[in-house]
């Protein structure tokens, strides 16, 4: 297993890891750069997201774009990214359901590679940088045309 990122819990979970059975084998990597996040993601097999703080979910939707299933907690802003059941698993805020659905991956590679694929599928159509651009160009025009039908007042 490794763990990428920087945060206040680093060094209490590299604390905790030396007491775990096969902590040994957990590398954590700290923080990187964003460029070389994608190295990372290309070398896994699920991407997991344990944030409860995290409000917009964006570390979630780079993860997918690889083809990562995932599994996160169903909290704030990552529900607009994951579908559940679908690129992977959105868990209520209990240890032992989110260690079972990161469990279940590891041990079903059809599964995984199925949700992985829906997963980089889901943003390649709904999250790319054509498909937002043309949002954003939807949203310009909207606001445009509505300006044009409003009254001036004075």
């Amino acid at each position: 297993m490794t763990l990428v990122g920087p945060g206040p819990y680093l060094r209490q979970a590299m604390h905790r890891a030396t007491k775990l059975p096969g902590g040994e084998r957990i590398i954590f990597a700290g923080g990187y750069p964003k460029e070389r996040m994608r190295d990372f993601y290309a070398a896994a097999d699920v991407f997991v997201f344990a944030s409860c703080t995290e409000t917009q979910g964006l570390a979630l939707a780079e993860a997918m774009a690889g083809g990562l299933p995932c599994v996160a907690i169903a909290a704030h802003g990552v529900a607009w990214v994951l579908e559940d059941n679908v690129h992977g698993f959105l868990v209520p805020q209990v240890r032992e359901l989110f260690a079972q659905r990161v469990s279940l991956l590891i041990e079903r590679p059809e599964l995984r590679k199925r949700m992985g694929e829906r997963a980089r599928q889901h943003i390649e159509r709904h999250f790319s940088a054509s498909h937002m651009a043309k949002r954003l160009f939807d949203i310009y025009e909207h606001i445009i045309s509505n300006r044009r039908n409003m009254s001036r007042c004075g």
